[in-house]
């Protein structure tokens, strides 16, 4: 967190206390210099506006792509390879497939994905090195590879299961990446999502999403066209939920209540061709559809697709096979927990289909002569960044070269910090006198006899000014309403964990006092406690425990005792502009 951090935890407003008590960040095993191999990727495809947070990126690997990758510098199962953001964090990642003889995919979590972001794999190592924690797919609920098994890859999810194994089998050529599933006969029953209560599975069952990349065969069972692509739902006519169908071979619609939600006027899935389809639902608010990550259709106040259903099922209705049925291949399919953004939902298919989304710089050989830069950190002030970082190795020269935004940072003068390092030892300078939100780049660099260390670029934006910390007189308003994609409310204080660095909004409510009480006669409760708005707040990641004071105890008259005043809530908002769901 930044440096302002101390005044507004010293801050007492009306009825309200808040402290900031303690701050702990997230420390790794993970050292890069004991890799002598080093694949750099950059995302430089992504389309959407904002920042998408724990996006899954794919990453293909095979013979010489990148420029310099040889499957010989890995574990036979790949087992080795780690993948690190710019600040040398572990991120967590998936092995999807590994094939030495041909294309390797891997599933690599960006905690804050923009055009630009950049991360690095390193391999080739003799020693045992931790893995990320994590779960790569931790905004979903179930995903669905296909390959060569039948498992929902979301830690903890939902049990996932085909369910007719005559009819859908995994086919290695079914796939849009990797193998998939080939479903033969529209009236089998496709791959089922044990839902149970999906209370029990969605944070809110009237928010989710759901995308799958399909390839229908020929004109269904009942040869018009139709083919059910997933649904919660028994039958068109049965009950609440969903059912996902290319209708009729004419427009993509999804269907509740025995009526249409929303038809394609745009798109339609061609035989024999792969398309992504996808949509968005919020109760009462939007259904959004999208194909190939364009969006398509919105409904307004739509109707109810909440389903009681145990099971959902891809590939037909729910754990029911009917003659409209697909008929064709299925791959990567998804129920996200929360409505999917259009950015996300865009970069979901883009991350798998679009040439250029992610680019790979040629592998890097370590040169083991070189000293290393190592653990890099910032700190964003108002208008200052302060950086450390460790060089591995004794007597090396040690420089930065600084660029403002639109300036080359390689033409930079160097300047040194120092001519003789001591190996171990955190070298500091600090940066003053800059513009607030503007992004800086600092490129790290170390020498010695001749061996240059591999470069450590960072990029980092100072504060503009100090957080906002403002009174709010009126809490009358809808939370939801704010553009918030997760809102965290505590009695009387409670802890988060922020797995990157975050912009966030913070509301603190002081709680009412207590009722008086008298023989039978009730007096007037205490007056509504105090409430405070903090705006434009960065938060690094780590532990943060807040305490908030409650609502005063009731009075107590003779044997009868009133009710208490209401409880302090802390609810972090997350402005919609900075982040996405």
């Amino acid at each position: 967190m930044r440096a302002t951090a101390s005044r507004i935890a010293s801050a007492v407003f009306s009825a309200l206390a808040l402290m900031v008590t303690s701050r702990t960040f997230a420390d790794t095993a993970f050292d890069p210099a004991l890799y002598d191999r080093i694949a750099p990727f950059t995302v430089t495809g992504y389309a959407g506006a904002a920042e998408l947070e724990d996006f899954p990126v794919l990453v293909r690997l095979a013979a010489n792509s990148p420029a310099g990758f040889d499957y010989a510098d890995c574990a036979a199962d790949g087992s080795d390879i780690r993948f690190a953001d710019m600040a040398d964090n572990l991120l967590p990642y998936e092995i999807d497939t590994w094939n030495t003889n041909g294309v390797s995919l891997v599933w690599v979590r960006v905690p804050s994905m923009a055009n630009g972001t950049a991360f690095t794999m390193y391999y080739k190592t003799g020693a045992s090195v931790a893995s990320a924690a994590g779960d790569v797919w931790s905004r979903y609920v179930a995903v669905i590879h296909g390959g060569d098994s039948v498992t929902n890859a979301v830690a903890g999810g939902p049990t996932v299961s085909i369910g007719n194994t005559t009819q859908v089998k995994l086919n290695a050529d079914a796939g849009i990446i990797g193998g998939g599933f080939r479903k033969s006969a529209a009236n089998a029953v496709g791959v089922n999502v044990a839902m149970g209560n999906p209370a029990a599975s969605l944070d809110d069952t009237g928010r989710y999403s759901v995308s799958g990349w399909f390839k229908r065969n020929g004109n269904g069972g009942n040869n018009n066209g139709t083919h059910v692509l997933a649904g919660s739902r028994t039958a068109w006519s049965n009950g609440n939920g969903f059912i996902l169908l290319q209708e009729q071979g004419k427009y993509i619609s999804v269907a509740a209540n025995n009526a249409h939600q929303w038809q394609s006027g745009n798109y339609t899935l061609v035989n024999g061709e792969w398309g992504h389809v996808a949509f968005a639902y919020e109760s009462g608010v939007s259904l959004k559809s999208y194909f190939d990550g364009n969006a398509d259709q919105t409904k307004l106040a739509p109707g109810n697709l909440v389903s009681s259903v145990a099971t959902w099922t891809f590939g037909s209705y729910a754990n029911t096979g009917s003659n409209d049925s697909l008929i064709g291949d299925m791959d990567e399919m998804r129920i996200f927990n929360g409505v999917a953004s259009g950015d996300w939902i865009k970069a979901e298919h883009d991350t798998v289909a679009a040439a250029g989304f992610l680019t790979a710089d040629p592998v890097e050989i370590v040169d083991p002569a070189a000293p290393r830069i190592t653990s890099p950190y910032v700190v964003e002030d108002i208008c200052r960044l302060d950086i450390s970082f460790v060089c591995t190795m004794d007597g090396a020269t040690v420089s930065y070269r600084f660029a403002a935004p639109g300036e080359d940072v390689e033409a930079a003068t160097p300047v040194v910090l120092t001519s003789s390092s001591t190996a171990g030892e955190r070298i500091s300078f600090s940066k003053t006198g800059l513009t607030g939100e503007a992004t800086y780049t600092i490129l790290l660099e170390a020498k010695k006899d001749g061996h240059a260390a591999r470069n450590v670029r960072l990029m980092a934006s100072p504060y503009a000014t100090d957080p906002a910390l403002t009174p709010v007189t009126s809490f009358s308003h809808d939370l939801a309403r704010l553009g918030a994609d997760e809102i965290h409310t505590f009695s009387d204080g409670g802890t988060f964990t922020l797995a990157t660095r975050r912009r966030v909004r913070l509301l603190a409510v002081g709680g009412g006092g207590g009722a008086g009480y008298a023989t039978s006669t009730s007096g007037a409760g205490g007056g509504a406690g105090g409430m405070v708005e903090m705006t434009n707040l960065l938060l690094r990641a780590g532990t943060y425990v807040f305490q908030v004071g409650a609502g005063g105890a009731a009075s107590r008259a003779q044997n009868t005792r009133g009710t208490n005043g209401g409880d302090t809530t802390l609810c972090w908002v997350n402005p919609v502009t900075e982040t996405t769901n």
